[in-house]
C-alpha cells in the first residue's frame, strides 16, 4: 500500500480494523488475509456486499513478493488483467486451445476494463506467456501492435516480457490516477518504462528518463521482508478515503 501512496499521494488507505473473522469494522473496505490458497482478489469496489468483508488474499508460500501485493491490491482498485482490456485484441492473441478450460473466464473480456491509456504489455497487470497453459505452450502471445508502445524494431521484442510482476510501469500509474481523479509524482518522460535486456524484460531503474518507480524494489531482502511483514498477520482491513471504483458484477481475479 505504501507503494500506491508514494506514487499516488492523492491515494491515502486506512487500517480501519477488524471486528471478527472475514468483517470489517466500516466499509467499503478490504479484508487482507493469506487464510486461503492462491493469489486472488475481486475487481473493484462491490456494490452488493456492504458487510466490509470485500477480500483479497496472499496465500502462502506463492504470493508473498511484493509485486503480486500491488497486482491483488490494483484489482481491488478496479484494475482488471491489461489482458482482459475489450480492445485486446489488437494487441495480443489468446491461445484459448492451450488454456485449462476452468480458467477461460480469466481471459474473458471486460467490458468494465479501463481503456483510457495505450495497451501495455509490460503492465504489473498483464499475464505471462504461459499463465494457465494446459500443454506448456503459450496462453497469450504478443502481436506486433503490442510492442509499439515500447519499440518498432522486431530484433528488440525479446527484451519487453509479458507478466512482470516487479512493480508498475508509468501506464499503470498514469491508469490509476485517471481512475481517482489524482496526480503522479513520478510520470515522466515519453510515459513508457524502460527495460534492460539482461532483466528479462523487468523494468529497468537506472535508464535516463525512466520513472523512479521502481528504484529500490528490486532488492530480494527487501520485497521479502515487506511481504512477510504483511502476510505475517494473516489478516488486515483497509479502506481508502478517495475509494470510487465500482462494478455492477463482482469478478474474482486469479492470478497464477
Amino acid at each position: 500500500m505504501g507503494k500506491v501512496r508514494q506514487e499516488l499521494p492523492g491515494i491515502e488507505f486506512i487500517n480501519v480494523g477488524y471486528k471478527g473473522p472475514d468483517a470489517c469494522n466500516t466499509h467499503p473496505a478490504i479484508y487482507i488475509q493469506s487464510s486461503n490458497t492462491g493469489c486472488w482478489a475481486d475487481i473493484g469496489m462491490s456494490i452488493e456486499d456492504f458487510t466490509g468483508n470485500q477480500k483479497l488474499n496472499l496465500g502462502v508460500p506463492g504470493c508473498t513478493d511484493c509485486g503480486t501485493a500491488i497486482h491483488e491490491l490494483l484489482h481491488s482498485m478496479g484494475m482488471a488483467h491489461e489482458q482482459s482490456r475489450p480492445d485486446r485484441d489488437t494487441f495480443v492473441e489468446i491461445k484459448w486451445d492451450n488454456i485449462m478450460s476452468s480458467m477461460y473466464s480469466q481471459f474473458a473480456k471486460d467490458p468494465h476494463a479501463d481503456t483510457s491509456v495505450d495497451y501495455d504489455i509490460m503492465s504489473i497487470m498483464h499475464d505471462g506467456r504461459f499463465h494457465w497453459s494446459n500443454n506448456g505452450k503459450e496462453t497469450i502471445v504478443v502481436k506486433e501492435a503490442g510492442y509499439r508502445l515500447y519499440t518498432d524494431d522486431p530484433g528488440q521484442h525479446h527484451r519487453y516480457a509479458i507478466g512482470q510482476h516487479i512493480m508498475m510501469t508509468q501506464n499503470d500509474v498514469r491508469q490509476l490516477a485517471k481512475m481517482y481523479n489524482c496526480t503522479s509524482n513520478t510520470i515522466c518522460g515519453t510515459g513508457r518504462t524502460d527495460v534492460r535486456n539482461v532483466n528479462n524484460g523487468a523494468p529497468s531503474a537506472s535508464i535516463k528518463g525512466q520513472t523512479d518507480i521502481f528504484h529500490g524494489y528490486q532488492s530480494v531482502s527487501y520485497v521479502t521482508a515487506a511481504a512477510f511483514s504483511l502476510v505475517a498477520s494473516s489478516l488486515a482491513c483497509c479502506c481508502f478515503c478517495s475509494f470510487s471504483i465500482s462494478q455492477s458484477k463482482n469478478e474474482d481475479s486469479r492470478c497464477p
